[in-house]
C-alpha cells in the first residue's frame, strides 16, 4: 500500500507540474503548493469528501458536465479547508491565492482519483478539461456587467445624465 501511494504521489506532483508548465505558472511558489497538497492529503476528513464527490463523478464512466456540481462542491469544500490549514499552521511565505488553489485543487482531485483507481478514460478527461473548468469556475460575472454597462451608456447616452441631458433622465429613474 505504501510502493501505490508513494507512486500516486509521484503520479500527482508529475501531473499538477505539468499543468503549471503549460500554464507559466511562477517557479517560486511551486515548491509552496507541493507542500500544501501533501498537507492536505494528511486531512482524513477532507479526503473523504473529495472521495464522495470523485465516486459521483465516476459513476457513468465519464467526465461530463453533468460532473460540474460535484467539482464545484470540491472546490469550495477546498477553498474553506484550505484557508482553514493555512490559518492554522501550514508555514508559508506566501499567502493562498486563487491561481494557487487551482493547481492545490487539482491535485487532490488527481491523488483521490488515482486512490481511488478510477478509469483511466475519467482521469484523462479530467486531467485534459480541469485548466478550461476552473477558468469557468472563477469567472466573475462581474466583469461582464461593468462592460454591459459601459456599452449600454455608449449605445444609449441620452438615457443617462450628462450636460446636454435634462435633468429628468432614466437613468435617475433607474438609481
Amino acid at each position: 500500500m505504501t510502493d501505490t501511494i508513494t507512486q500516486n504521489l509521484s503520479n500527482t506532483i508529475d501531473a499538477v507540474a505539468g499543468m503549471m508548465n503549460n500554464d507559466k505558472f511562477d517557479q517560486g511558489k511551486r515548491a509552496a503548493i507541493m507542500t500544501i497538497i501533501k498537507v492536505t492529503l494528511a486531512s482524513d476528513g477532507y479526503i473523504n469528501s473529495v472521495k464522495d464527490q470523485i465516486k459521483k463523478i465516476e459513476e457513468d464512466g465519464k467526465f461530463n458536465s453533468k460532473d460540474l456540481p460535484h467539482v464545484l462542491i470540491i472546490v469550495a469544500e477546498s477553498k474553506q479547508f484550505l484557508s482553514a490549514t493555512i490559518r492554522d499552521g501550514v508555514d508559508l511565505k506566501s499567502t493562498l491565492k486563487l491561481d494557487s488553489m487551482k493547481y492545490i485543487t487539482f491535485g487532490i482531485i488527481y491523488f483521490v482519483m488515482l486512490m481511488e483507481n478510477v478509469e483511466q478514460l475519467v482521469l484523462d478527461d479530467v486531467k485534459n478539461s480541469y485548466s478550461s473548468l476552473w477558468d469557468l469556475i472563477v469567472f466573475n460575472p462581474k466583469d461582464l456587467l461593468i462592460k454591459a454597462d459601459g456599452c449600454w451608456r455608449k449605445t444609449f447616452p441620452c438615457c443617462f445624465k450628462c450636460a446636454c441631458c435634462p435633468s429628468n433622465t432614466l437613468a435617475e429613474k433607474w438609481n
